[in-house]
């Protein structure tokens, strides 16, 4: 499980992507309540790739990584890592760690 701190890191990385991209998010909620995907999403399905290649090319620059956000692994999983902004803060963070050697 990667660390809070960087999980928070790629929080924030992925609340200034949205607003890049032109994406509105809701005044006020947390990264836990912005959904991407589903019912009330943020994002259609144009918009939400965009999102996700915009932050992996501002992962890969700050921490100096390779990870791959849209690959098999993302799309096989039983819940999709990009319901939330949380969500896919939690799973980037886990693809920083493991690019790292499991260190933070």
């Amino acid at each position: 499980m990667p660390s809070q701190t960087l999980v928070n890191e790629i929080a924030q990385l992925a609340l200034k992507n949205l607003d890049a991209e032109g994406i509105k998010t809701p005044e006020g909620k947390g990264p836990d309540t912005i959904r991407l995907i589903g019912a009330d999403a943020v994002c259609d399905s144009t918009s939400l790739v965009a999102f996700l290649v915009g932050l992996e090319d501002q992962v890969n620059e700050q921490f100096g990584t390779q990870i791959v956000l849209l690959d098999d692994r993302a799309m096989s999983q039983k819940h999709s890592p990009f319901r939330s902004v949380a969500s896919v803060a939690e799973f980037t963070a886990t693809l920083v760690e493991e690019a790292r050697g499991g260190a933070s």
